[in-house]
């Protein structure tokens, strides 16, 4: 038993070390539009999946919080709320509700979607190459609930971790044994734009903040 918890601490300490270590080397958040050469944005920072997508969710301005189990997860996320001062956190995926039943989590699921200052939803997968999140139509939430409300939380764990666009297809055509979606979508960093003299300005249409709480789980 005590092997097995060591083993546990172990890995859990080697993944804080190297997301630490990411995110002391990350590229700077964009202030500007990115006028970095367009091959560069195809490349994996770092061979591991899992640190290759932290580096890239956060360089685009995504919040993300790492959780070795669900116990550390509900701390975690209401000291998050707490600091944010939120009130109406919306959520009606069953297993997120059953788990802020069990943890007593400070989220909604009567209250009206327009009137939520956050919705906490769960995910398809999370593509390392962009530091993308990716949904469906599918999930009990479906697209709206992810562009109304100011903050999008998102609950994920390590092993949906993939390298490319092509490996989430894989993992949902998989996942729905092959009943795609009616509508499968990518979140790349808060809403977003630059029309206005390139200055980057964010939750133009939709979320101006999206966090990650990704479980080792």
């Amino acid at each position: 038993m005590n092997n097995s918890f060591n083993e546990q601490t172990t890995a859990r300490e080697q993944m804080l070390k190297k997301i630490r270590a990411a995110l002391l080397t990350k590229t700077d958040s964009p202030g500007t539009v990115n006028e970095q050469p367009e091959s560069d944005l195809f490349l994996f920072d770092d061979p591991d999946p899992s640190i290759a997508f932290v580096k890239r969710f956060t360089s685009l301005n995504g919040q993300f919080i790492y959780c070795s189990s669900r116990h550390e997860f509900a701390a975690f996320f209401r000291q998050w709320v707490a600091q944010k001062n939120l009130v109406d956190v919306y959520c009606v995926e069953p297993w997120l509700n059953r788990w802020s039943e069990e943890y007593q989590l400070p989220v909604q699921k009567n209250t009206e979607l327009d009137q939520a200052e956050a919705v906490l939803t769960g995910c398809e997968a999370l593509v390392a190459l962009s530091g993308s999140v990716v949904v469906s139509s599918r999930q009990m939430m479906g697209r709206t609930s992810t562009v109304i409300p100011h903050i999008h939380i998102v609950v994920a764990f390590t092993h949906q971790i993939v390298p490319e666009f092509i490996d989430a297809f894989d993992v949902i055509r998989e996942r729905y044994q092959g009943e795609m979606p009616s509508m499968i979508s990518t979140i790349t960093g808060p809403s977003r734009t630059a029309d206005i003299e390139k200055t980057l300005v964010l939750g133009a249409h939709g979320p101006k903040e999206i966090v990650l709480f990704l479980l080792q789980e």
